[in-house]
């Protein structure tokens, strides 16, 4: 008997110490949420446990990480209320996020070029980090002249948009400044959302649909933020710089979606990481 008790101190320590080092660190909120039992707002680079009474705003959500360096978002449980605020238990709002693995753009690159562009942009979420991006595009496969070039389709504030895409012999140049304002319309938003992309010949009015995507630039501060919140609770796994960097391009491509690998690698250099 003393010894079965024995046994089953172990295994309740055992349980209770797992449960107190399951801590969740906040790499980015949307919204505001309200830790009630901390008393105090969350925000990037706080902690919580799952044991933690939330109080979040309307459509609110924070992505977090926790001390095993899993993923994941902290979202409120599918309940309707009046005022649209909705308390929850941390642990019940705690959504795991499936590594997507790298939606590879080097696949669709050569020495001369994007030789797909489907493949590059992909079919869900493309991003840019910053204003802008250059693309060198394969002149076999895409020829960018007078006659053939890119052109995004897409809306503004409901009106129909089509632009083409600017280039510099064969580089593309997606800018944001030039894509967010039409015609006097102007969107207030990171995001174009549904936008087609398509091949056109103006000589003989022939079209060809690459891909659909949403296409967002990302805030290089709000990105170089997220990145600094990640790398403490990283930095305690005893990882390699070279494991820290692929932990930090794994996390865009979960989080955000589909990046240009150069530019995400040259970002992530240039802080130092």
């Amino acid at each position: 008997m003393k010894y079965l008790l024995i046994i089953v101190f172990f295994i309740a320590f055992g349980a209770i110490h797992a449960q107190e080092t399951n801590i969740y660190n906040v790499i980015r909120v949307n919204g505001e949420i309200f830790n009630i039992t901390q008393s105090l707002q969350l925000t990037q680079g706080k902690s919580l446990v799952p044991q933690d009474e939330l109080n979040f705003k309307q459509n609110s959500f924070a992505y977090v990480i926790s001390n095993s360096q899993k993923k994941f978002m902290l979202r409120t449980p599918n309940i309707e209320t009046d005022d649209g605020d909705i308390f929850a238990n941390a642990e019940l709002a705690l959504s795991p996020i499936r590594s997507r693995g790298q939606l590879s753009t080097r696949g669709a690159m050569s020495e001369t070029g994007v030789k797909d562009l489907k493949t590059y942009l992909g079919i869900e979420n493309f991003n840019v980090i910053g204003k802008e991006i250059q693309i060198p595009m394969d002149s076999s496969r895409y020829p960018l002249n007078s006659d053939e070039y890119i052109v995004f389709y897409y809306k503004i504030n409901g009106k129909q948009v089509s632009k083409k895409i600017g280039f510099n012999t064969q580089i593309l140049k997606i800018e944001k400044e030039k894509l967010f304002i039409s015609k006097g319309d102007t969107l207030f938003a990171d995001t174009i959302s549904d936008l087609s992309v398509y091949r056109y010949k103006q000589s003989t009015g022939d079209s060809e649909l690459i891909t659909e995507i949403n296409l967002s630039f990302i805030n290089p501060t709000q990105l170089k933020n997220e990145f600094d919140a990640i790398k403490p609770v990283i930095t305690t796994q005893d990882m390699t710089p070279e494991a820290i960097k692929e932990y930090l391009i794994q996390y865009v491509f979960d989080i955000y979606g589909n990046v240009d690998e150069g530019q995400l690698n040259a970002f992530i250099t240039q802080l130092g990481y």
